[in-house]
């Protein structure tokens, strides 16, 4: 899927994650194969087209007319949607099909975590962060796909519920306005009401 004027000739992850997300929700709302087809499809792609490398790297954006000028710089927002998507493909299948789902979770997880919580705290990139407030939203977008992970794949908690603990914590730590550490608890998804 082309993202908008400012990169009319490249496909991005994040314009295809959101698509891919969307497309795995309503499938689960609605038990709709067709749109658990078009999900499959566009996680196909990523991974054929280098999008999604073998060590579970989620890139961005690609040359649309051949897709193989693959940037490495990676943020957080664009794995954000394609795990909460996963998420979901594994919470609403079952067999050899949940196993395929299961490894791709457990593999973007891995990755996120090991790239986007350097010592249990979510950090970001400076190249694809323009200001706090983008960073905040990075941050709260990640994070409430990991909360929405947690419900959909009861099993991933002990590896996701540390690092945002931990996140947290620090983030009340170094906010030295209660506003921002208020907002930035409540992009955490770390609320009573989010994890049951």
């Amino acid at each position: 899927m082309p993202w908008s004027q400012l990169y009319e000739n490249s496909k991005t992850s994040f314009a295809n994650g959101v698509f891919f997300q969307l497309s795995a929700r309503l499938a689960h709302s609605t038990g709709n194969t067709n749109y658990s087809d078009w999900f499959s499809k566009i996680f196909d792609w990523s991974s054929s087209s280098g999008i999604i490398d073998a060590d579970w790297n989620l890139y961005e954006p690609t040359n649309q007319r051949n897709c193989s000028d693959i940037l490495t710089g990676q943020a957080s927002s664009y794995v954000a949607v394609y795990i909460g998507g996963v998420a979901n493909m594994y919470n609403i299948t079952k067999g050899s099909a949940q196993t395929k789902w299961k490894a791709a979770l457990e593999g973007l997880l891995n990755q996120t975590i090991n790239i986007f919580f350097p010592g249990s705290i979510i950090t970001q990139f400076a190249e694809y962060v323009q200001d706090r407030s983008r960073e905040l939203d990075n941050e709260g977008l990640i994070a409430r796909n990991l909360v929405n992970t947690i419900k959909l794949a009861p099993y991933t908690t002990q590896a996701i519920m540390p690092n945002l603990v931990a996140t947290a914590i620090a983030a009340v730590k170094n906010c030295t306005l209660a506003a921002e550490q208020t907002r930035l608890l409540e992009l955490l998804g770390l609320a009573a009401s989010r994890v049951d």
